[in-house]
């Protein structure tokens, strides 16, 4: 679920006449720890329920759609490719189907949380993913799976919430990169887990019920994803201009995001027309933007090259070969690779807090040194021989997950130059 980045935090604003004067400690602790430090006592607790809510909420339903999506890969590696007897092919094609799916979805999704209360939509999307993320456990044929990881992807989420509750210039400067990288890390963690969870299902569940343990595998993912659509229908809060005073915020604080919002000059979603939409693809009405025909492209490419540490759980696989002893068990190839996701969740925070801190704000030197990493360790897997030097294609996999670290200051970019 990409989804619930809206309102990630509420970036800091007061009435200019009751602002609070923070010193230069403050101002160190805010840079350096957490952006709200240096606020008012008010402000900071508001801020602090703001965080807790909607940062647990977003980092939840990433954390179940990325098990969602990468149990399929688990799974294939499991038992479901010799069970389907799917050929390489018909893998990617399942990976393939799963994004046009995704695609398909973006954008009335999007266009649908302008018009229908998040509280409502996104537990839906949820509840669907999970449901169609259930159905996968009874497929028999390839052509099932295809249908079932469709509509996983058409369910899945969406970014437009992002900036919900924010300023435009908070969402690409110095207080967005911790709460983004929160975000994006918990989408990692469900990777991490998948790969605990299929090798722990493997060895304790295979055969019961007479079940493999891949098919578990989605009834798990099932039962983990459900009560987080239900936490979101309970606790998400709606768009700041139709929110209602409840538990959460009082009518005072919500009367403090809308003014905001109104300081900024950003008024309430309105209907979308042609002219609206238009406007996002050119300056003064006559000059194409490089913001929306260049940077989204550039995710692209970057988001189908930092991928490099996906590969070696096939590559482990590929050394089972049918009539022999098998090189590595399914716990061995589902639990090796994880240490990649590691040194990417631990890079990534490290990341995030020196582009807020000490980089102030500014994303470009990471983003190119990770890129330069990616290269580089695209060309020692390139020149490692594929089965004889084990140890050194070990290495290069699990470096390769700094590259990805940065997934949360690249969507910085593009979100905050094409929507701002």
């Amino acid at each position: 679920m990409s989804t619930v980045v809206a309102g990630l935090a509420y970036a800091q604003t007061v009435p200019d006449d009751v602002r609070h004067k923070p010193d230069s400690r403050a101002r160190w602790r805010a840079r350096y720890l957490w952006d709200t430090l240096d606020k008012d006592p008010k402000e900071r607790w508001f801020l602090f329920k703001l965080d807790a809510i909607l940062l647990t909420l977003a980092s939840l339903g990433y954390f179940v759609k990325n098990l969602d999506q990468t149990n399929l890969t688990n799974a294939y590696v499991s038992g479901m490719k010799e069970q389907l007897r799917m050929n390489g092919n018909e893998y990617n094609t399942a990976i393939s189907i799963w994004t046009v799916g995704y695609i398909i979805g973006q954008v009335p999704s999007n266009l649908l949380l302008t018009r229908v209360s998040p509280r409502i939509w996104i537990p839906f999307l949820e509840f669907c993913w999970a449901l169609f993320t259930l159905g996968s456990y009874r497929i028999q044929n390839v052509q099932q799976l295809y249908v079932m990881r469709f509509f996983v992807g058409l369910f899945d989420g969406m970014q437009y919430i992002v900036g919900s509750w924010y300023r435009a210039d908070e969402q690409v400067k110095t207080t967005l990169g911790k709460r983004a990288v929160i975000f994006h890390t918990a989408g990692s963690m469900g990777q991490l887990f998948s790969g605990f969870l299929q090798s722990a299902t493997y060895d304790h569940l295979n055969g019961v019920h007479g079940l493999a343990g891949w098919r578990w595998l989605m009834i798990i993912c099932f039962f983990i994803s459900f009560p987080i659509s239900v936490a979101n229908l309970v606790f998400l809060p709606d768009m700041p201009w139709k929110a209602k005073p409840n538990w959460m915020f009082t009518e005072e604080k919500l009367k403090l995001a809308n003014t905001r919002l109104k300081k900024e000059g950003r008024a309430p979603a309105q209907r979308i027309s042609l002219a609206k939409v238009m406007l996002k693809f050119t300056v003064n009405g006559n000059a194409v933007t490089q913001h929306v025909w260049v940077l989204p492209w550039l995710y692209v490419y970057w988001n189908n090259s930092v991928n490099l540490y996906n590969i070696m759980i096939f590559w482990l696989k590929a050394f089972n070969k049918p009539g022999k002893p098998p090189a590595y068990t399914v716990s061995q190839i589902n639990l090796y690779p994880l240490p990649s996701l590691g040194v990417n969740i631990i890079t990534a925070w490290i990341m995030a807090w020196i582009s807020d801190g000490p980089l102030n704000g500014r994303r470009w030197p990471i983003l190119a040194f990770a890129s330069t990493w990616n290269g580089c360790i695209a060309i020692g897997l390139l020149a490692a021989p594929l089965y004889t030097h084990r140890a050194t294609r070990f290495v290069l996999y699990y470096l390769a997950g700094l590259s990805i670290g940065i997934s949360g200051a690249v969507l910085l970019v593009v979100w905050g130059r094409v929507m701002f």
